[in-house]
């Protein structure tokens, strides 16, 4: 409301007389600070009658407020650039709303890495979580793999026949992985890993779906708003031919998992701040993203894994891998390898609703309730790694090419139902019809559903403990679609929609606490 006010202010200096008075009336019901009644007279202006006293005070009212919030504003910013990246516990309680403010930019808008880093530990301060391996259980188990991970497996991979039947020694010694990564470099791993995923499509027959390549660890992928550079990223077989053979860049909205690599013996902090800024980019520039899996690789030989999704951040602990890790750890990294190189799409959080254009990464097309809409335009995108990360686009019915709006979000378990009850209740309230047929109309929608199962994020978080509120994803889809503000021919125009707007929420406000 109080933006709306500063728009009021802004458009007020330049617009016509007559604007000024259909102005000065619709706002002379507000009211004024005690230190600015009584102050008509200070203003120079001649007699007048009440109402235009009362339209001056406002305006005067307003400016001042304008004035204290940008510089509110101004310190907040420099407070926010300043802070420790690890904020207290009080300081992120106080600052929360403000964090999800500057977390959101603009659609397109370009931001610097290290503001990038500001941002997401402040919003990650209760949101990131140092878990257990048992998360391995829950997000790669055992019934999503395409074939079983096992000691039969290991026994497979000890030995590798060749095109003329002879038999050579495999990835495995039968303890350990034959021939490691020594130089811990990108080179090595993604060498390392597409490796092991040919010997288990050997010893089972499941095609290779992705493969690991470290062409980003120079050049940044496109198409982000920071210029991260992965050292290694998961993809698609037929992709990464593609950009090979045209010698092309790789595009962040086709990467299906990243890795980072170091030789250093311990993981250092920036290592985990660039896996929150990648993740973070992974959401932003993948709509169809329901969680974003990464490795990590250290020079003492440890493995870990981090987990994004949109309730923060869940990281597995280094665990011993290399050189002797032994056979235990060993399946778990090919169990992960399993998931992430064999699986299909939902397993790696993708949303199988979404049609993806397989070379640019954009949605074309989102199915709800059995119903094809095509993507016509984006709206509006909270470009945010933790909260609901709001997507609105304008679609168009595959059957009729009607028009309609559809929104996505991921809503906390405790408020899935609000906004069916708010709309409810103001259909069925004594509020005027004007007010009523305003109302957006939900045509489809509600909870997303994959392969039959609700998808929240409980199925893997609840078992971890905490009590932080679970997320589940919702879609709807609804019409009319509204005007942009640019389609406004006057600013009349415009401050008579606006006041309208003031008008009706104000009516549904009295109305709820009558």
């Amino acid at each position: 409301m109080r933006g709306v006010c500063d728009t009021y202010f802004s458009l007020f200096n330049s617009s016509s007389g007559d604007l000024k008075l259909h102005l000065y009336h619709d706002m002379s019901h507000r009211v004024l600070p005690s230190n600015m009644q009584g102050t008509a007279p200070s203003l120079g202006i001649g007699p007048m009658g009440l109402q235009e006293q009362q339209a001056l005070l406002v305006v005067a009212a307003l400016r001042q407020d304008h004035k204290e919030r940008k510089e509110r504003k101004k310190r907040t910013t420099q407070t926010l650039e300043t802070q420790q990246t690890t904020p207290s516990q009080s300081s992120f309680n106080v600052s929360q709303i403000v964090s999800r403010l500057y977390a959101s930019q603009l659609p397109g808008q370009k931001i610097k890495a290290d503001r990038l880093k500001c941002i997401l530990n402040k919003e990650l301060a209760e949101g990131a979580r140092s878990v257990a391996s048992i998360i391995i259980d829950h997000l790669f188990a055992s019934t999503k793999l395409p074939f079983k991970v096992d000691d039969d497996l290991l026994e497979k991979l000890r030995w590798k026949t060749n095109e003329q039947g002879v038999r050579t020694p495999g990835v495995w010694t039968g303890e350990k992985f034959r021939e490691p990564p020594k130089h811990f470099t990108e080179v090595e791993f993604s060498g390392w890993m597409n490796e092991l995923a040919q010997a288990m499509s050997s010893a089972t027959g499941s095609p290779v779906r992705r493969l690991w390549s470290h062409h980003t660890c120079n050049t940044p992928p496109v198409g982000a708003l920071v210029p991260c550079k992965p050292d290694l990223v998961l993809l698609d077989t037929t992709y990464l031919a593609r950009i090979q053979d045209l010698n092309i860049a790789t595009d962040w909205a086709l990467i299906r998992a990243f890795a980072e690599v170091t030789s250093e013996m311990k993981t250092p902090q920036r290592m985990h701040d660039t896996v929150k800024n990648k993740s973070f980019l992974t959401f932003n520039c993948q709509p169809a993203r329901r969680l974003a899996i990464s490795l990590s690789f250290n020079g003492a030989g440890e493995m870990a894994l981090t987990l994004a999704d949109r309730e923060g951040l869940l990281r597995m602990p280094e665990t011993l891998l290399l050189p002797d890790g032994g056979p235990d750890v060993s399946l778990m990294l090919l169990r992960m390898l399993g998931i992430l190189m064999f699986g299909t799409d939902i397993d790696i959080g993708l949303d199988p609703h979404c049609e993806v254009d397989d070379f640019t990464g954009k949605v074309k097309a989102i199915t709800v309730d059995k119903t094809r809409f095509e993507i016509e335009k984006e709206v509006y995108s909270l470009d945010s790694l933790v909260g609901r990360g709001t997507q609105v686009w304008v679609v168009k019915r595959s059957t009729d090419q009607r028009r309609f709006i559809m929104k996505d979000a991921w809503t906390q378990r405790n408020r899935i139902d609000s906004e069916h009850k708010f709309l409810t209740k103001i259909r069925s309230s004594d509020l005027p019809d004007s007010i009523k047929n305003s109302l957006p109309m939900i045509m489809c929608g509600g909870d997303v559903t994959i392969n039959g199962v609700c998808d929240d994020n409980s199925y893997y978080r609840s078992r971890l403990g905490g009590s932080r509120t679970h997320r589940i994803h919702q879609r709807f889809v609804c019409e009319p679609i509204g005007e942009p503000l640019t389609a406004f021919r006057t600013k009349k125009e415009f401050i008579s929609a606006i006041i309208d707007v003031i008008h009706g929420g104000l009516c549904c406000f009295k109305q709820g606490h009558s």
